[in-house]
């Protein structure tokens, strides 16, 4: 997808969306994107994408606002296991 171009800059983007990347809130910036545009979600979701890979300085920008693999969803995993491995157990020794 070819992205518009402004004054030399690689990527447009409406400030509000740049603004939202220098965050770390790449939804955000879909939803201003879709706000100044009228794009669907998914044109939305591509071209900020494009947009981030475009620009080397806001790709650093917002990799450097989001966390590095936080590890929450391993811990949900693991913590879930553990509850249904309690219960089964349970479940056995309540049957004994």
């Amino acid at each position: 997808m070819a992205l518009p171009t402004r004054s030399g800059s690689p990527a447009f983007l409406p400030s509000a969306a740049a603004e939202a990347l220098r965050s770390g809130n790449k939804i955000e910036a879909i939803k201003a994107v879709r706000d100044a545009t009228g794009m669907g979600l998914k044109e939305a979701k591509d071209y900020v994408e494009a947009a981030v890979a475009a620009d080397p300085a806001l790709l650093a920008q917002y990799e450097a606002s989001t966390p590095a693999g936080s590890g929450g969803g391993l811990v949900l995993v693991i913590a879930l296991t553990l509850v249904g491995i309690g219960v089964a157990a349970a479940m056995f020794l309540a049957t004994r």
